[in-house]
């Protein structure tokens, strides 16, 4: 078994996974609200993801990536989704 060679990880920048939520969200048209109730994450805790203030637990991380279709790596690192 290989070892990860964490030298050569990106950094988790919790301002641009933010960025991406916040688009995913307003680019599918949805109000924060929404996402709240169809998410059942409260709109204060998607609100401090989306402003960088933390980023998303693995739960959250794991949701959002169900609820609209795109790959975790996608919202912690960018690139194809």
């Amino acid at each position: 078994m290989s070892r990860l060679d964490i030298k050569n990880f990106p950094e988790l920048d919790p301002a641009a996974i933010g960025a991406r939520l916040k688009e995913l969200r307003t680019g599918a048209d949805l109000s924060i609200r929404k996402l709240e109730r169809d998410m059942d994450i409260t709109w204060a805790t998607l609100a401090a993801w989306e402003n960088g203030e933390r980023p998303p637990s693995t739960f959250g991380l794991a949701r959002y990536s169900e609820y609209f279709g795109v790959t975790t790596d996608y919202i912690l690192f960018g690139g194809e989704k």
